[in-house]
């Protein structure tokens, strides 16, 4: 693949006026079954009113933590969960024994520790959050990294997601807990979550559907897909047809809105949808991957742990899109100019056509069977 990648993000659709479309939006039912988790931190600790990063040092919940457990428990006394998962460290599953005794199962685990600051342990709040973003892949030292620890977090959700399928959770634990649900369900970068703001709220609620074998970071040019393990050809990247996406109805793809104009894909002639989960795959003129049907991104070839995954947009698009920016994939085959599949070389049709990699739309508008 090229080292000049092209983000959706990045691009914009040739503008003209063509008179204001009512846009139909729907929004999909989920189509499988999925854990329902609730995310609660634990309550407020010593080390936290004196301004301390605690990482692992095992210290107790203050008085006000207490009272916060106990209000937990108030807050969801009509709720039921399955199962209630912490960390092994006390302020965690100190807080969950406070808030719901044995109602439900609590359930301790390591891999829901905060990060390890290391040699920063206990140290300031000040002096440690700055380093936060820098310890994203370089760890702490003597510590861990924000990389490892979200490992750790994947490593649960996989175990979370084969054992409780269909059920509903609570994860009381810390803000490296949250920071690998944002990863792998909501599907962030850590180079956008670590640095941003926290504040508390009564619970967030993630909906674990799959575990993505890709991951979102910064590629050369904005943010990229990313093979995360090793995939197999053939195997699902994204089905934007999950429940998931968000489907627009209109006249024409200018009249897309401004927060889906790049990141949509074509799967009918007036139909489009975005999904949170694609809709930072790049373009290449020689992908590793394609289309099957209207709506799933598979693998064309077996790709390694690390490789970007692109897709070649003139598979899926049509009408009067193309993309402003040339080109940049810096391929053998790049075309520079990128603009539906009606302008794509016959002899490129063919090849894409021989593992059926365009999207079925496409395949149908233009009789390639």
């Amino acid at each position: 693949m090229g080292t000049q990648l092209q983000n959706r993000s990045r691009l914009r659709y040739i503008a003209r006026s063509l008179g204001s479309c009512k846009t139909k939006v729907e929004r999909r039912t989920p189509l499988s079954m999925a854990v329902e988790i609730i995310f609660e931190p634990h309550g407020t600790t010593y080390d936290n009113e004196t301004h301390l990063s605690s990482g692992h040092n095992d210290v107790e919940l203050s008085p006000l933590g207490i009272e916060q457990s106990k209000e937990m428990g108030k807050r969801y006394e009509n709720d039921h969960f399955d199962a209630i998962f912490c960390s092994d460290l006390q302020r965690a599953y100190k807080s969950a024994e406070i808030a719901f005794g044995d109602k439900f199962p609590i359930i301790k685990d390591a891999r829901l520790r905060e990060c390890d600051y290391g040699d920063l342990t206990q140290r300031p709040s000040d002096e440690v959050t700055p380093e936060k973003p820098k310890r994203i892949h370089d760890p702490f030292p003597n510590g861990e990294s924000y990389e490892e620890t979200s490992e750790r977090m994947k490593s649960f959700l996989h175990d979370l997601f084969r054992d409780y399928d269909g059920k509903r959770v609570m994860i009381i634990g810390h803000r490296a807990t949250q920071y690998g649900l944002e990863r792998w369900i909501k599907g962030f970068s850590l180079e956008e979550i670590i640095p941003a703001p926290w504040k508390w709220q009564p619970g967030w609620t993630y909906s674990l559907e799959r575990i993505n074998p890709f991951e979102i970071r910064n590629s050369k040019w904005g943010l990229g897909m990313f093979a995360d393990r090793d995939i197999d050809a053939g195997e699902l990247i994204v089905d934007w047809n999950d429940g998931r996406g968000q489907i627009y109805e209109l006249a024409s793809v200018f009249d897309l809105p401004k927060e889906a104009a790049n990141h949509a894909i074509q799967f009918d002639e007036h139909k489009w949808i975005d999904h949170p989960d694609g809709r930072n795959i790049n373009h290449s003129c020689e992908p590793n991957c394609g289309w099957k049907g209207r709506f799933k991104l598979v693998a064309m070839r077996d790709i390694r742990k690390g490789e970007e995954l692109f897709s070649d947009y003139d598979t899926m698009e049509d009408s009067e899109w193309m993309m402003l920016e040339e080109c940049g994939c810096g391929t053998a085959s790049c075309r520079k100019v990128i603009k539906g599949l009606r302008f794509l070389p016959a002899d490129k049709v063919k090849e894409y056509m021989q593992g059926r990699y365009v999207s079925e739309w496409l395949i149908e508008k233009y009789h390639l069977d």
